[in-house]
């Protein structure tokens, strides 16, 4: 039976609330000087740094959208739910990449990597911003190819290609005629004249894009969940594979 727009909004109110009670110990760097071959500790440490920040802002853009899909604010979902799905292809790039680094065991490229997952900032370095350790700010990772990348993931049967659902959250968030029309309807009053009538956009609930919101909180969940199985964090693996069964069934 196909899910209708008001399940999934409950299921994701309720995965909004279970990983909000989620907390996260404190991370102590291993002492690496900054310049020093980097170890597999100092490896794990990045890795689990990008779990728990990445945990805490999904977690905060999920509330915020559960809280205006209720509110019918359509235009503000469409928007948050892009950065949601921005956040799920991420999370499959980064669980992807740090794999294949730990299977043949190069800590050297693995860090280098996590360091522009991390602390990659276009504005900062384009700034002339310097770290801590007084190197430029990394570029970060190019969200196109993280889009194109995402097309390998594929828990959700049935999934649009990514690019393509990428580029249909973006409507809304540029100014541009698919966001207007939403806005006005051509109305022909008299012969050869024609009026834009202004009228609310489309809000209820079944024309949001929670199908999609759903993916995103499912790979999120999925690919974070496997991160920190590889850095055995058992404990929260099981919280976000509770809530990931909750949201799409019992994961093999």
């Amino acid at each position: 039976m196909k899910k209708s727009n008001s399940d999934r909004l409950k299921a994701l109110k309720r995965v909004s609330r279970e990983i909000r009670r989620l907390e996260f110990a404190p991370l102590e760097r291993p002492q690496v000087p900054s310049g020093a071959q980097p170890t597999l500790e100092l490896l794990d440490w990045a890795t689990r740094l990008y779990c728990y920040s990445i945990l805490s802002h999904f977690r905060e853009l999920l509330t915020s959208l559960v809280f205006l899909s209720e509110a019918e604010r359509g235009p503000a979902v469409f928007i948050i739910a892009r950065s949601l799905y921005e956040i799920g292809a991420h999370s499959y790039y980064v669980q992807k990449h740090i794999k294949q680094y730990r299977e043949v065991k190069n800590i050297e490229r693995g860090w280098k990597f996590m360091e522009s997952i991390n602390m990659g900032s276009l504005y900062m370095k384009k700034k002339g911003i310097s770290v801590p350790s007084r190197r430029p700010f990394p570029e970060p990772r190019n969200i196109g190819k993280i889009i194109r990348c995402f097309d390998e993931w594929r828990l959700i049967p049935r999934q649009r290609h990514a690019s393509e659902t990428y580029s249909y959250l973006s409507e809304f968030a540029h100014p541009n005629m698919a966001a207007f029309n939403h806005y006005y309807k051509m109305a022909t009053s008299a012969p050869r004249k024609i009026l834009a009538n202004f009228v609310d956009p489309p809000c209820d609930v079944d024309q949001q894009p929670l199908a999609e919101v759903s993916i995103a909180v499912a790979a999120t969940l999925y690919n974070l969940s496997d991160l920190l199985g590889m850095l055995g964090n058992n404990t929260l693996r099981e919280k976000l594979n509770a809530s990931l069964s909750a949201l799409i069934g019992k994961r093999k």
